[in-house]
């Protein structure tokens, strides 16, 4: 099962390889508002800047396939593609 890493020394979070439950995405996500915040990071650059926090190698292969079209999303859309992609379709009852 994957799992979230974030400390707050300023670094992006991680989310490590394997199956992916809502909580841990929810954390993410929250880990991932943070840093941005704390490294003021504008809307434009945030998805940028957090691709390289998966180590699952299906999401990498996914973000290497999709690059030029994931960089021009909100941080919004682009959790919202990931969720599409990467979550059971009834994931939401499991919060």
């Amino acid at each position: 099962m994957a799992s979230y890493k974030y400390n707050s020394s300023g670094k992006c979070p991680l989310l490590t390889a394997s199956d992916i439950p809502a909580d841990t995405l929810c954390n993410f996500e929250n880990g991932c508002l943070i840093y941005f915040n704390e490294k003021d990071i504008a809307s434009k650059s945030q998805v940028r800047r957090i691709l390289g926090a998966f180590q699952d190698p299906s999401i990498m292969n996914w973000i290497n396939s999709n690059h030029a079209y994931l960089i021009t999303l909100s941080f919004a859309d682009f959790m919202m593609e990931l969720c599409s992609n990467y979550m059971d379709p009834d994931w939401e009852k499991n919060i």
